[in-house]
């Protein structure tokens, strides 16, 4: 839905449009209960009444929901087709660590950096998959979240050695990743938190190469961790991992992605 300066969500009223994406549409807004501004993350109108974007719209704030962390907004409240989330005042990202600039111009190096990095993250994936050990659900997400990291790892190297690409598998295995870290957002504040936590940052990063090989092949590959306008990227989302074993190497690479 788009919204015009002055229209109304509930006790929200929209003050100004801050951003659009293909994942969302954001808004600064005040709160009229509590005299705060917020901001409001909306769908697209024209995927507002698509079953799965709603699906991975209503992941999301279960996600951020289960998050505590200083560099993750907070979710305030929810409502049919938005999210009322932190109000973060500042300026708008730009310069050459930005994800934008990183991901303008595609090249198969980069899509091998990021194989690289995606590889690298994810012993911290695998360190919360050990954690989460028998807390299973079914199907056990966890599990096919790792399965699907070495099938897009694999994809990733059978473009690079052919430049064939099974599009509708890949967005399988991201949807398999998007479950996954779901699993570990809800898990961000009980006994595994450390391990949780920055496990999303595998996600991240393993979904970013997904959008990138589909990118370069021409079809869309969608997830929750996918470069996107309105959200953090994975350079926002290294920070949360600042203290695992490895993110000096994964940090390396990124720099390496923004300056090649």
């Amino acid at each position: 839905m788009s919204l015009s300066p002055g229209a109304r969500l509930g006790p929200f009223e929209i003050v100004a449009p801050l951003g659009a994406g293909g994942m969302g549409e954001v808004y600064r807004a005040r709160d009229t209960r509590l005299g705060r501004e917020v901001a409001i993350k909306v769908l697209p109108e024209a995927f507002a009444s698509d079953p799965d974007r709603l699906r991975r719209f209503e992941h999301e704030a279960r996600a951020i929901a289960a998050l505590n962390h200083p560099h993750i907004c907070q979710l305030h409240d929810v409502g049919p087709g938005y999210l009322v989330l932190e109000y973060v005042d500042g300026h708008e990202l730009r310069g050459p660590m930005a994800d934008e600039t990183v991901f303008s111009e595609l090249t198969p190096r980069k899509v091998e950096l990021l194989l690289q990095l995606s590889e690298a993250a994810f012993p911290i994936w695998k360190r919360f998959a050990d954690a989460w050990g028998a807390e299973t659900t079914e199907p056990d997400v966890v599990a096919e979240a790792t399965q699907a990291f070495a099938a897009i790892h694999d994809a990733a190297k059978a473009w690079l050695e052919t430049g064939t690409l099974d599009a509708e598998e890949l967005q399988a295995h991201v949807d398999s990743v998007d479950e996954g870290g779901n699993e570990a957002g809800e898990n961000s504040q009980t006994e595994i938190a450390d391990q949780a936590v920055p496990a999303q940052v595998a996600a991240v990063a393993v979904e970013t190469l997904a959008w990138a090989l589909g990118h370069l092949a021409g079809v869309a590959i969608i997830g929750e961790g996918t470069p996107d306008p309105d959200g953090g990227g994975l350079e926002g989302a290294l920070e949360i991992a600042d203290t695992e074993p490895e993110i000096g190497h994964i940090r390396d690479l990124w720099r390496q992605l923004t300056t090649g």
